[in-house]
């Protein structure tokens, strides 16, 4: 899934808001989600960010496992 890996991560990440606050049916953030592990959402969802810069590690536990990393900015 080498083709896909930087949309599942980013589609993975944007959805951490509705995971952890399951009642949360519009993706509000609220002081009570702000206390929760919502940290890659929060990075792509910050007003000022407007350029984001991914890479993937392809070879990791002999090709078993893809690593996806981005950097936003500002940052």
């Amino acid at each position: 899934r080498k083709k896909t890996a930087g949309t599942d991560a980013g589609e993975t990440w944007w959805s951490e808001l509705e995971e952890v606050y399951e009642n949360n049916p519009s993706n509000n953030f609220t002081s009570s989600v702000a206390d929760q592990d919502v940290l890659f959402f929060t990075q792509m969802a910050w007003g000022k960010t407007y350029k984001i810069g991914c890479g993937i590690a392809t070879h990791c536990e002999g090709g078993k496992t893809l690593i996806v990393i981005c950097h936003y900015s500002p940052g």
